[in-house]
């Protein structure tokens, strides 16, 4: 932890602290609840077979994308993104790791391991772009908050749950 980290609403000016002032007691933060939960299992346990075949994300008439967890039971993202990485680890301890290589190697670690499919995707001249590992790393260097969405929807374990499988890429 940093020092910033450690910072108490003691240490914080006097408009700042109510906010960062705990919460009490009987305050406590609840985790949003499940319509068919009876159980803490039913709402955070994943399919772990969903996790490795993977999800649709649909964006309407723009075209589908098949995703992967990023983790989970899709071992395989953990150990590309690991080896991929492995030359950077001095950088990454360090924090001097330059954020547009760790970015590209994010991208690469997706296109191999968690984007698994696509239909209906089409390149800036509406041409329709075949599925390739290639042309996953161009659509995501070119369109970085489509990146960002596929990487925060694959990362969410919600969409992996045996309940209640969300794949609304909307949200």
């Amino acid at each position: 932890m940093t020092e910033d980290q450690n910072t108490t609403a003691a240490d914080l000016p006097e408009e700042e602290a109510v906010t960062a002032a705990p919460q009490a007691e009987d305050q406590a933060v609840k985790a949003p609840e499940e319509n068919d939960a009876e159980s803490i299992y039913d709402v955070f346990a994943t399919d772990k077979g969903m996790e490795r075949t993977g999800i649709e994300l649909d964006y309407g008439k723009l075209g589908k994308i098949r995703i992967a967890r990023a983790g989970g039971a899709n071992n395989r993202f953990t150990k590309v993104l690991e080896q991929k990485t492995r030359p950077y680890r001095r950088q990454m301890d360090a924090d001097t790791m330059d954020e547009d290589v760790a970015n590209t190697l994010l991208i690469e670690a997706f296109a191999e391991t968690v984007v698994l499919g696509w239909e209906g995707i089409k390149d800036r001249n509406k041409q329709p772009m075949p599925f390739t590992r290639e042309n996953v790393i161009k659509l995501f260097t070119d369109l970085p908050e489509l990146f960002t969405d596929v990487r925060e929807q694959a990362m969410k374990a919600a969409n992996f749950r045996e309940l209640g499988v969300e794949t609304d890429s909307g949200n």
